[in-house]
Parts: C-alpha cells; structure tokens; sequence
C-alpha cells in the first residue's frame, strides 16, 4: 500500500495499450462472440513508485467505483497513519527502503 503512487481509472496504461492494439489484430473469434474482452468501464490501474503498475479489470456486475473509492480510502489513511509514528519506526522504514532497492 506505501508503494502506491496513485489509482487511475480506465485503460491508460502502456500494458493496456499494448493489449487493445493485440485485440485489435485478433479477429473476434467464437470464445467472446465478438464482444471485445477490454472494457473501459472496468479497467483501472494501480501505478506504483518507479512507474510500474498493476492493470485490473473488475467482472461483469461489479462496481468498479466502489472498489477504487475503498481503494482511494485505504492509500489515504496509510498516507495520514505513516506521518504518526516514531523515530524509530520511520529508521527502520528508511532502512528497508534501502535494502528493497538494492
């Protein structure tokens, strides 16, 4: 959750690019009865510190509102919760950054 950078609805991303651009070479075949697999409407992405990201799409009948606003929620409370601890707490966090990107 510290390593979240923001949450970013849709299909922005390059992996979500490249897929669309695959689904596009693809004829639409029997498996999807020619409905397209990505959806828009579903998607949103997790960007990550370093500019990684995790792509996401909800099922069908899932509200993907509610999950990014739990989401949004989640990384906003870490954000306030992390400024609130202790020296100590906030050397060994700086430690374990240093060593996680070695």
């Amino acid at each position: 959750i510290g390593s979240i950078d923001r949450i970013q609805s849709g299909q922005n991303t390059l992996l979500f690019e490249k897929a669309r651009q695959r689904e596009k070479k693809q004829t639409m075949s029997s498996r999807n009865n020619g409905i397209p697999f990505l959806n828009d409407k579903r998607s949103f992405s997790l960007i990550f510190r370093g500019a990684k990201s995790l792509d996401l799409m909800v099922d069908e009948g899932v509200d993907r509102e509610q999950i990014l606003y739990i989401l949004n929620s989640i990384v906003s409370e870490y954000g306030r919760a992390k400024v609130k601890v202790g020296n100590e707490v906030l050397l060994l966090r700086y430690i374990w950054n240093d060593v996680d990107r070695e």
